[in-house]
């Protein structure tokens, strides 16, 4: 979770007290003059001589607007202008630009923040958000917990992926992630994906246990296993799992009985741990 609301910048997780509560560091970060508030304008007014014409725009990324149109409608500004500005904030390293296919084949843009700590900021810090009410506080905890934390740790997810295509430990095969034989967000036999690669014959399923609390248990991996062996023969299949918290112990005993099944285990996200670990057959190596 602190990543969650840090976005990793060493400045801000400096700030985290590890002696009080995950939620008592946050309500110290969210105060009025604290370096955690006055961060995220003094950059911006560092990159812009007006930053007040950006705030607008990363404002409405932040909640949600993620096409200049969508943008544009907001802000009031035209769609060239808008265009503009975005280009200048991603030239800044504030904003990226994401391409994607739509369902007519077109290739087409959204836009989201950089880093967390500034989708956080301008979603609550930069509307004055009362986080001192406890209904108003409750609701950020919610973000984090239930947004936040699963997309950072989905990209970290990522980043593992593409670091680690040439480990043969764990797949038997070259696995690259952007590669156009990776397909994203499958669902096969009623379970979901969040990536399934296809190796010549070979498939390589990867699934996130992505929410803080939940574990992959044993009636998981029988739905896992049972998805992908109507598909294909669970020998030809190599599973990569990753996981907010430890695994079941049901789960090192099946992975300490197949070869193709790799669990990472990325406590990271969690304040009362400072790593995460790669788990194959349960034994630990730092990240």
């Amino acid at each position: 979770m602190i990543k969650a609301v840090t976005g990793g910048i060493a400045s801000l997780v400096d700030l985290y007290k590890p002696e009080i509560s995950f939620e008592e560091n946050l309500k110290a970060f969210l105060k009025p003059n604290s370096y955690y508030s006055i961060l995220a304008p003094r950059i911006v007014k560092e990159y812009f001589r007006t930053p007040e014409s950006y705030n607008t725009l990363l404002y409405g990324i932040a909640t949600g607007k993620k096409r200049i149109s969508e943008l544009a409608e907001l802000s009031g500004y035209a769609n060239n202008k808008c265009d503009k500005y975005i280009k200048s904030l991603i030239s800044a390293g504030i904003v990226k630009r994401i391409e994607f296919k739509s369902n007519k084949g077109t290739t087409q843009a959204r836009y989201e923040m950089s880093n967390e700590y500034f989708c956080f900021w301008y979603r609550y810090i930069f509307t004055h958000a009362n986080y001192e009410n406890e209904s108003v506080f409750e609701a950020i905890m919610k973000y984090v917990k239930n947004v936040s934390v699963k997309r950072v740790f989905r990209k970290e997810c990522e980043y593992w992926l593409e670091k680690n295509y040439y480990a043969y430990w764990y797949t038997n095969a070259e696995f690259y992630f952007h590669d156009e034989r990776c397909l994203r967000n499958v669902k096969l036999n009623g379970t979901t994906f969040d990536a399934v690669f296809q190796n010549y014959g070979d498939y390589i399923f990867v699934k996130y246990f992505d929410t803080i609390g939940e574990h992959c248990t044993k009636p998981d991996w029988d739905e896992i296993e049972e998805a992908t062996t109507k598909f294909n023969r669970l020998e030809n299949n190599t599973y990569i799992l990753f996981s907010i918290h430890r695994f079941s112990e049901y789960c090192w005993k099946i992975s300490s009985k197949y070869d193709n099944l790799r669990l990472v285990q990325m406590t990271s996200f969690l304040p009362t741990y400072d790593n995460f670990h790669i788990l194959p057959h349960r034994v630990g190596d730092d990240y």
